[in-house]
């Protein structure tokens, strides 16, 4: 699963960086904090440290019955076999429980890419966060 840069489709000003977790023509369902493409379970490598809010989801608009970050779907992503640059993404960030993604802002453009992230050059451990996981002391 690909980590990519992109403009925020509600905000082109701001840009954000989440994992595809779902790609054109796939079929996505989340069912108690476990994510299914076209009904099989995939291996999710989401941190753990932030537990999932059983919140309100905004998209899609048009959705039957009540969705949650905990019960979401099933949602088809629609597949434009004509003309690639016309198909969209599903995205969401490692941090589930607190993350501005397709959930919230819906299918990702492929026009709205801006890259793709080739190395992580520093991710604190699930359990640490900020420099201090480094062994870096702050100054006092």
């Amino acid at each position: 699963m690909d980590i990519i840069v992109f403009r925020n489709p509600l905000d082109r000003n701001q840009l954000l960086t989440k994992r595809i977790i779902g790609l054109p023509g796939d079929t996505l369902t989340i069912r108690r904090d476990k994510i299914y493409i076209n009904g099989k379970v995939i291996k999710d490598i989401a941190r753990k440290k932030m537990t999932w809010v059983n919140a309100e989801i905004g998209f899609p608009t048009d959705k039957k019955g009540k969705w949650t970050t905990l019960n979401y779907g099933p949602l088809p992503i629609p597949k434009n076999e004509a003309d690639e640059r016309k198909n969209c993404y599903f995205v969401m960030g490692d941090e589930r429980g607190n993350s501005l993604d397709s959930r919230y802002i819906g299918f990702i453009p492929y026009q709205s890419i801006e890259g793709r992230i080739s190395h992580v050059l520093y991710s604190p451990k699930a359990s640490d966060y900020g420099v201090e996981s480094l062994g870096v002391k702050r100054i006092q």
